[in-house]
């Protein structure tokens, strides 16, 4: 257990993993595969830019917050939130890998989903 004010090395989190291609780029940061080093797990690393945003206490603390709340939820169609951190000046978060492509994707391409599709993904 850390006390407080101890200092916690989360590059070692990330050190467990091989970093693996691109899978996404956004205007906030990118999302890379990743690879557990000894279960070989296939995973989401979304590194965030938070450069600005580390001198808001506030923010930081809501951003915390939320991924505290989403690390909380298990359901079989939210992806699995398994460790966020702050590393320099970028917010990481270590995700299950989903890799049936994005919902927004299918909404644009098909304009809506049918009631059985959606159910299915609510579900």
């Amino acid at each position: 257990m850390l006390n407080i004010g101890e200092n916690f090395n989360y590059g070692a989190i990330l050190d467990d993993y091989e970093i693996g291609k691109t899978l996404g780029k956004g205007g906030f940061g990118e999302v890379v595969l990743g690879r557990h080093k000894e279960n070989k797990t296939e995973v989401a690393i979304k590194f965030e830019d938070v450069g600005e945003k580390l001198s808001s206490a506030n923010l930081m603390q809501s951003i915390y917050k939320e991924a505290e709340a989403v690390k909380a939820l298990t359901h079989k169609n939210i992806i699995k939130l398994f460790h966020a951190f702050v590393m320099e000046k970028q917010f990481v978060m270590i995700m299950e890998a989903a890799m049936g492509g994005e919902l927004t994707r299918y909404l644009e391409k098909y304009d809506k989903m049918p009631e059985p599709i959606a159910r299915q993904v609510i579900l």
